[in-house]
């Protein structure tokens, strides 16, 4: 068990992480403000049905993580149903907006699905840890289908994103390697895990791994459903990015580069440092549109327009948020002893 940290350290981090990443939006901000790209964003006509579009896509990905953290509690043999999923799922999608790193919406449903299960505790934890997995398995899919088109069209690729793309590929080969791995029985066998638990400094995380394994392997079937709902839910999660770059006023690259950057820009947005993706998710997807040939500044204000999109998700589920505070002060309250631990 890992030692406490009093609440006062745990709110110290929390300020840091928000000064981080607040930090980047105001640089990003900045800087775009002084270029004549705002005035033209600002000034310039506005294709208002792909911004409806977008926010509407971007409800699409929002709900369909809700079923996929259905399916991949199922897998771990989790009772769970799907109203529940959709119910704490909505709580937890706003609480990334009104206590971003702190208690966040994952922490919050892990907490929630654990305390209400307890003969299922480490299991139910477990859940919001896969769910993510799953997302990056599927963002790197993506990336490498975009990557892998762009090149089969002949289009030139700067070596950032050469890099970038490879290093993708590469590492989903290791993540498909790994996963035939943990399907071979010998992996599987009692004394595997008695060796591994030995390994120094990695032994503790490899046989954590193998445990978490060994309680989805019954339920794989469900596992892959949840992946393939994922993949879906990224079909309108790219679409809305890119309905808001072809939406605004400015030059926006084609579909099938944003096939390629958006996986990138939401896994950079995910970096710990940065609560709720803040600031590195914008500052990322302006580089990658840089690499595609845009000006500068257009992937900060797409980002910019589809945080707008979340924002407005958020603000409809606000009413269902308000009405259920007490299973959320519930949940907050288990999540803050789970981090205290």
């Amino acid at each position: 068990m890992s030692a406490k940290h009093p609440p006062r350290y745990r709110h110290l981090i929390t300020a840091v992480k928000l000064l981080a990443g607040g930090s980047i939006i105001a640089w990003l901000a900045w800087h775009a403000a002084q270029h004549e790209m705002f005035q033209q964003l600002a000034q310039g006509q506005k294709r208002w049905g792909l911004l409806v579009l977008a926010v509407l896509l971007c409800g699409i990905n929002v709900c369909m993580t809700f079923v996929r953290w259905y399916y991949v509690s199922r897998a771990a043999g989790v009772p769970l149903k799907f109203g529940e999923a959709v119910r704490l799922g909505t709580l937890g999608y706003i609480l990334n907006f009104v206590s971003p790193g702190s208690v966040g919406g994952d922490l919050f449903k892990g907490a929630v699905l654990a305390k209400d299960r307890p003969g299922r505790r480490t299991a139910a934890l477990t859940t919001v840890f896969v769910d993510r997995s799953v997302a990056m398995v599927s963002f790197l899919l993506y990336a490498c289908v975009g990557f892998a088109a762009i090149l089969a069209s002949g289009a030139e690729l700067p070596a950032e994103a050469l890099a970038a793309g490879w290093g993708a590929v590469a590492i989903l080969a290791g993540v498909v390697g790994c996963a035939a791995l943990f399907l071979s029985p010998v992996v599987n066998h009692p004394a595997v895990a008695d060796r591994v638990r030995r390994v120094p400094v990695l032994g503790e995380p490899l046989s954590w791994l193998l445990s978490t394994w060994n309680v989805y392997r019954k339920g794989l079937r469900w596992l892959g459903v949840a992946f393939l709902v994922c993949v879906g839910g990224h079909i309108a999660l790219v679409s809305s990015f890119y309905c808001v770059g072809k939406g605004l006023p400015l030059t926006s690259p084609s579909l099938l580069s944003h096939v390629f950057m958006v996986p990138f820009a939401c896994l950079s947005g995910a970096i710990p440092l940065f609560p709720g993706g803040l600031g590195a998710m914008e500052g990322a997807l302006d580089f990658l549109y840089y690499w595609m040939g845009a000006p500068r500044n257009t992937g900060a204000f797409v980002a910019f327009g589809y945080r707008l999109a979340m924002i407005a998700i958020a603000i409809v589920a606000t009413p269902y948020y308000l009405t259920h505070q007490a299973v959320v002060r519930r949940g907050l309250e288990e999540a803050e002893h789970l981090q205290e631990d």
